[in-house]
C-alpha cells in the first residue's frame, strides 16, 4: 500500500460578471486562505499580462486557457489549492 495522495482542489468560479467572479473568486480566496493550506489565486487577466500579444479571437482564447490549465496542474502535481 502506497502513501494516500493529498488532493489540491481547483475552485474556478465563472458565468457571472467579470466584476461579481473576480470579488466572490477573492472573497473564496481570504476564507481559504484562514485554513492554512497551500493556495493560489489566479485571475486570467494577470495570465494576459505575463504573455504578451495574447488576441480574443476563439483560438487564441483556447490557446489562453490551455496555458492556464497548465499552470494550474502545474501548481496541483505540487499540492497547491487555486481558485480561479
Amino acid at each position: 500500500m502506497g502513501q494516500k495522495k493529498e488532493l489540491s482542489p481547483l475552485i474556478c468560479v465563472y458565468r457571472i460578471t467579470i466584476i461579481w467572479k473576480n470579488n466572490y473568486a477573492d472573497e473564496v480566496y481570504k476564507e481559504l486562505k484562514k485554513l492554512d493550506i497551500p493556495l493560489e489565486r489566479i485571475d486570467s487577466r494577470d495570465i494576459r499580462e505575463l504573455i504578451p500579444n495574447v488576441g480574443f479571437s476563439r483560438e487564441e482564447r483556447n490557446r489562453h486557457i490551455k496555458r492556464i490549465g497548465h499552470l494550474i496542474q502545474t501548481l496541483q502535481k505540487n499540492s497547491i489549492s487555486t481558485v480561479l
